[in-house]
């Protein structure tokens, strides 16, 4: 007739035991239960099947292994997203030159894949350079070659507005 359970098979209350006892049917109890908290009967009974799980009664993932299974899915789709963003910016190369790497990160450093944040050191690591060179190229001096490539426009400006009779070193200096 009845059941003698003396705990909640769910463990989120105290009237599984008593319900299940007193009337001797799942579904009644499980009903009587969600009338009692508020939730529909549905998710009562749901809560009850991964109590299960998670005790050893019944066979599934439990609820620490369906955590683990979506921490891994997060990761796996931060490094898909960090891999198509990195093909469509680098195209064609296989080797990118470390500046370009910086410069991707820079872009893509604040993305987001769902809730995880994409951030320096997963993407230099996927992309084979260490989160230290992104880190002391952010805080290198630029080197002369790059600005004298920054100041050639300007210089070229003066030197066409002075009908281009200044030498090199008259454009410096203008």
């Amino acid at each position: 007739m009845g059941s003698t359970r003396t705990s909640c098979a769910s463990g989120r209350c105290g009237w599984c035991s008593t319900t299940l006892t007193s009337t001797g049917r799942r579904w009644e109890a499980i009903c009587s239960v969600a009338e009692k908290l508020g939730p529909k009967p549905e998710a009562v009974r749901l809560w009850v099947r991964q109590a299960e799980k998670d005790s050893g009664r019944r066979s599934g993932a439990t609820t620490a292994e369906l955590a683990e299974l979506k921490r891994e899915n997060a990761e796996l789709r931060r490094v898909n997203g960090i891999l198509k963003a990195a093909a469509h910016f680098f195209g064609a190369e296989l080797d990118p030159p470390v500046e370009e790497v910086i410069r991707f990160i820079d872009e893509h450093k604040d993305r987001r894949s769902g809730q995880l944040r994409w951030g320096i050191e997963p993407i230099a690591q996927l992309l084979g350079i260490a989160p230290s060179t992104y880190h002391a190229a952010q805080t290198r001096q630029p080197s002369a070659r790059s600005v004298v490539v920054e100041l050639r426009p300007q210089v070229l400006r003066v030197w066409e507005q002075n009908f281009a009779v200044y030498g090199a070193d008259k454009c410096g200096t203008s």
